[in-house]
């Protein structure tokens, strides 16, 4: 029915080692178009089905706020309230709370003030006991776009204290049962094999391997990423959506969380209620990216079209192909071919950081203007470069990469666009192509410097005794002995195990290089929960 997407399809799971793949298209409000393909699990050879649960991680932000605006249609709330008016003994702690409190909108389009979050303890705590310990403002609400995980956990505390019921029996009754969602589920299901298994294609050697359950901070499971759902019934909510909020949503209160609540940049994108609201393919885009516990999950829709798309990936980091599937998927359904200019515009080129999730994009003026992601947290994939073409004063539409299909907007040393609201800081000049390893360099000595982990910069102590021997010492652990050590022709390979609190035991591999008197290069963080690329400098001490 889709040849051209099935060959769109088949090109990126084999270009990033995807373990399996599943689609759903909806068209009018209906669901037209679903195909499975890959592995439920690269160790047991069972394939994937579309009637196969996924994880699909921060796409349950959208389910989430949903169940919340249900709610508010019932008066329990106006979403300029301040939060902590409903959440009863539980408080977001926030320092600018007198003059401007973190208000219900604030949480719904990551503007609250509160971080990234994520996990916080090795102690697994209730939802309202989590929010009690854990939310507190970084920020002044209100001034930025700013991804935050634990706001949603304070969504679900909101839903409990206004319905009175467990948020996972909530989302049952109010949104799963009403739509026919027989699959979904708010945490994690019994380990079958009746379900995806999430994987990950590692950094350090390439390969493919499994990953056990998500391991959710909250108990059940976190508001923030705590859903799986098959594909088709994932398709059934953005159907309802689509269609004047179904039997969830009036139609206006639909269009309200669909419409753009607070702007990013120069472009007409930011984030309405619980859904990211951008371009893609020259069109109004609603959507919502997922990533985590060996999951890449999206959805997507265009509201005036009734066309939405459902992807779910079950191999973390696909940042790339799902950029590509979708937004070719949601071209392909509203029925016109993106029209390439002929005009040319420059970007300043630099190497910029996002402020959050910590990624790296080297802005480039090749033939036409190209971004190209580097690192990041959340990045696994055959990332290609993405072209920028011109579509209006500081923005463009990017084909290929982690931004295919995607509008991109330039401003002021700031670069934004993509699934989520990304907001890429220009942090230095691009590299200047002499960093030539020094094959003569003598690497033997005490060495100082960071690690810059998702969570800020680990200080770190490298000693190297010889061509095989070397540890190293941090504030979380002295001397620790590297194992498989080679320190030679400029290049330093090792590895050691680290325990992290609230992280459990991590296998770290590490890939130095001498450049120009220093040690550069990654240290790759490896757990069950995943693997992190972490950006390493050293001086000799």
């Amino acid at each position: 029915m889709f040849p051209q997407l099935e060959e769109v399809i088949a090109a990126e799971v084999e270009r990033n080692g995807l373990a399996g793949l599943a689609i759903a298209l909806i068209k009018d409000g209906e669901h037209v178009w679903s195909k499975a393909c890959g592995a439920a699990s690269i160790e047991t050879g069972v394939l994937l089905a579309p009637e196969m649960p996924f994880a699909i991680m921060s796409v349950t932000k959208t389910i989430v706020s949903t169940a919340l605006m249900q709610l508010r249609d019932k008066g329990h709330f106006h979403l300029d309230d301040p939060v902590n008016k409903h959440l009863g003994p539980v408080r977001v702690q926030n320092q600018w709370e007198a003059e401007r409190p973190v208000r219900v909108r604030d949480l719904m389009t990551h503007t609250s003030g509160l971080p990234v979050g994520g996990l916080a303890s090795s102690t697994k705590l209730p939802l309202a006991e989590f929010v009690s310990a854990y939310a507190r403002c970084e920020r002044r609400p209100g001034e930025a776009i700013v991804y935050a995980n634990w706001g949603f956990d304070v969504i679900g505390v909101l839903i409990e204290r206004l319905s009175g019921m467990a948020v996972g029996d909530y989302l049952r009754e109010r949104v799963f049962e009403p739509l026919g969602m027989t699959t979904a589920l708010f945490g994690n299901p019994e380990p079958e094999p009746t379900h995806a298994t999430g994987h990950l294609r590692s950094l350090v050697d390439a390969k493919v391997r499994t990953l056990p359950l998500p391991d959710w901070w909250t108990i059940p499971a976190t508001p923030a990423g705590g859903c799986w759902m098959s594909v088709g019934d994932l398709a059934k909510f953005v159907a309802a959506h689509l269609s004047d909020g179904g039997p969830l949503l009036s139609a206006e209160t639909a269009a309200e969380m669909h419409r753009l609540h607070f702007p990013q940049g120069r472009s007409d994108s930011g984030q309405g209620l619980g859904f990211r609201v951008t371009r893609s393919n020259g069109r109004r885009l609603i959507c919502h990216g997922g990533d985590g516990g060996g999951f890449t999950a999206f959805i997507g829709a265009y509201p005036e079209e009734r066309a939405g798309v459902v992807l779910l990936i079950n191999t973390a980091g696909m940042q790339g192909a799902r950029s590509v599937v979708g937004n070719t998927a949601l071209a392909l359904l509203a029925g016109e071919p993106r029209r390439r200019t002929s005009d040319a515009a420059a970007i300043p080129e630099g190497v910029y950081r996002s402020t959050w999730w910590d990624m790296l994009i080297e802005a480039r003026n090749l033939e036409r203007p190209t971004l190209a992601a580097t690192e990041g947290l959340v990045l696994a994939g055959e990332n290609a470069v993405s072209t920028l073409e011109p579509a209006g004063e500081g923005r463009f539409q990017a084909e290929g990469g982690i931004f295919h299909g995607f509008e991109v907007a330039v401003q002021d040393g700031e670069i934004t666009g993509g699934v989520y609201p990304y907001t890429f800081v220009r942090e230095g000049d691009l590299p200047s192509g002499e960093d030539i390893v020094d094959e003569q360099a003598n690497m033997t000595g005490v060495w100082k410097g960071a690690i810059r982990t998702p969570v800020g910069p680990l200080a770190v102590v490298l000693e190297i005794n010889s061509t095989s021997e070397a540890t190293v010492s941090s504030p979380l652990g002295q001397n620790i002995v590297l194992e498989n050590v080679h320190a030679e022709k400029g290049h330093l390979e090792g590895e050691f195990k680290m325990s992290v609190p609230g992280y459990g035991e991590l296998r770290n591999f590490v890939r130095l290089f001498a450049l120009h008197g220093h040690l550069a290069g990654r240290v790759f963080l490896c757990s069950d929960a995943g693997e992190v690329a972490a950006s390493v400098e050293l001086e000799r001490a």
